[in-house]
């Protein structure tokens, strides 16, 4: 027994579709742009320190992490136009964790700097 899904609206693949290429252009771009000006600052102001595990992975697999939401886009408008379009909102939920993650693992190393610096008096 299949469950019962309720036909699409004429606009919900449409707008699924632009949600997603707009998601996955400001992941690639945070990927491709973000995380090397990050490598950046780090390697200036924490040099020699170990960076959390988080961070050292989303800077060492930065072109694996630009694949991924190109992958996720490509299977996107295939699935818009061939498959239930419930599948849309979690390849769009995919992408938007994938910023959180990266977001999270590059500030995390901030958060250790700006506590360990001296209060002023």
């Amino acid at each position: 027994m299949s469950a019962a899904y309720p036909k699409p609206s004429a606009l919900q693949r449409p707008i699924f579709v632009v949600a997603l290429v707009i998601a996955s252009g400001i992941d690639i771009y945070l990927q491709s742009h973000v995380v090397s000006r990050f490598r950046e600052i780090y390697r200036d102001a924490l040099p020699g320190q170990l960076l959390p595990a988080i961070t050292h992975f989303v800077l060492n697999f930065q072109t694996c992490l630009i694949i991924l939401p190109i992958f996720f886009l490509i299977a996107g408008v295939w699935i818009a136009f061939r498959a239930k379009p419930i599948w849309l909102v979690g390849i769009v939920f995919g992408i938007a964790i994938q910023i959180a993650f990266t977001i999270i693992a590059l500030f995390m190393p901030l958060n250790t700097l700006i506590t360990g610096m001296p209060s002023p008096s």
